[in-house]
């Protein structure tokens, strides 16, 4: 997985490809969570649109939500996942699941997604729900 912060939009922008592992997820995370930045108002935007599979069960998620727990106190504000693939849509999900159940939810929320986003999109996904529609990359 990579990641850039983009400081106009505000989005900590994510890409993962290929198979997504947990070791990789935490690695984004370690760093995201060393941002110099102040990351109060960001939004965290994962797209997984090259990825066929993340390897991860519950007990990783577990782990997961603790690392976002972390970015939470930082000041991030919600997260949009695009996930096409059937199998990593039904992994994020329950990814999502997890951290909004354990972490207690970030204000902006989590929100998956089967269409890719824009970056100046994602906010008002977020802030609109699976009603809104997608403005696609």
């Amino acid at each position: 997985m990579g990641y850039e912060y983009d400081l106009d939009c505000r989005v900590i922008a994510v890409a993962g490809w290929d198979v997504v592992t947990l070791p990789e997820w935490e690695d984004y995370l370690a760093a995201a969570a060393a941002l110099p930045s102040d990351l109060r108002g960001a939004i965290e935007y994962v797209d997984l649109s090259e990825a066929f599979a993340i390897r991860m069960n519950e007990v990783g998620a577990l782990q997961l939500a603790l690392w976002y727990e972390g970015l939470l106190q930082r000041g991030l504000e919600g997260t949009a996942i695009c996930a096409p693939n059937e199998a990593v849509y039904r992994t994020a999900g329950m990814i999502v699941s997890t951290c909004a159940r354990l972490g207690g939810g970030l204000p902006g929320g989590y929100r998956l997604t089967r269409h890719p986003l824009r970056l100046r999109g994602v906010r008002r996904f977020l802030s609109e729900g699976p009603e809104a529609t997608p403005m696609v990359a």
